[in-house]
């Protein structure tokens, strides 16, 4: 089945995490063809020092629709098809809709990074693929 994805970028290319608010960063949303939305929240920035947890949100284009999350992992892509990812990620629906609270998240090295998010909504399979970028 192929996946419906695509990538948006902050406009601004040193802004990697987006506002603080909520007591937390939050990355910009990152949205698919179809319109459905994702953004991830920490409560501290991540590093290289110690493990990482974070809320996933998803915002499906039916506003009313509850997405079921497939899967989602770190990945670091190095280039000429090679990259590595991470430790296996714990996920956990969090108790508000389309909210999914993920712990286990272990940025190994500094670097540009991606989380990479499968969902189903209303049946149909969908991958976002965020970017991050881990300075220390």
């Amino acid at each position: 089945m192929k996946f419906l994805s695509i990538t948006l970028f902050s406009l601004f290319l040193n802004m990697n995490i987006g506002s603080a608010h909520d007591g937390g960063y939050h990355t910009p949303n990152v949205c698919t063809l179809n319109q459905s939305c994702a953004h991830l929240k920490f409560e501290e920035y991540p590093t290289t020092k110690k493990m990482s947890s974070f809320l996933i949100h998803i915002l499906p284009s039916d506003k009313t629709s509850i997405v079921q999350i497939l899967s989602a992992k770190l990945w670091m892509d190095m280039g000429n098809g090679h990259g590595h990812g991470s430790a296996p990620l714990n996920i956990r629906a969090n108790e508000e809709d389309n909210h999914f609270d993920v712990s286990n998240a272990w940025f190994v090295m500094p670097g540009s990074w991606q989380v990479m998010i499968k969902f189903n909504e209303n049946g149909l399979e969908q991958e976002i693929i965020i970017p991050l970028s881990i300075n220390e």
